[in-house]
């Protein structure tokens, strides 16, 4: 997901700060293809990034937020189907949940327009800008609870 959804940010024109992964090969090569800086470390991203999306598989995502502690000027969100937004109370004074309704492949392109994205968000700033980064690529963004 995490390859899919940087490539769609930066073709609609967002920056990719930093991009984290378990391996640090698996962050060069995408930071390689979206123009990255591929990180060491989680907190490396925090401190240099507006918006962090966390696209990690759904048993991950709990045990990276172990020892995270998000600045209260940046909003962290998570694309797991199976947790909800609760995952960052404290943790995070702005967060939420970006959910496109598509199985992801890292081998098979997927054209996102078409796909509808959930959004869910801990308070209407984080929900706005959230809608906004969504709209950019997909047509069908709609808000959940």
């Amino acid at each position: 997901m995490a390859t899919h959804l940087a490539q769609a940010f930066q073709r609609a024109g967002f920056p990719i700060g930093g991009i984290f992964s378990r391996t640090h090969t698996s962050a060069l090569a995408l930071a390689e293809k979206v123009g990255g800086r591929a990180c060491t470390s989680i907190s490396e991203v925090l401190q240099s990034s507006q918006l962090i999306i966390v696209a990690v598989p759904d048993h991950v995502l709990s045990e990276l937020l172990i020892d995270t502690q998000v600045p209260d000027n940046v909003i962290i969100i998570h694309t797991c189907g199976a947790l909800g937004i609760n995952v960052f109370v404290g943790k995070a004074a702005h967060y939420g949940v970006l959910y496109p309704l598509q199985t992801f492949s890292q081998k098979i392109a997927v054209e996102l327009k078409h796909v509808p994205f959930c959004i869910e968000a801990s308070d209407k700033d984080s929900m706005e800008l959230l809608r906004q980064v969504a709209s950019a690529v997909s047509d069908t963004v709609v808000e959940i609870d």
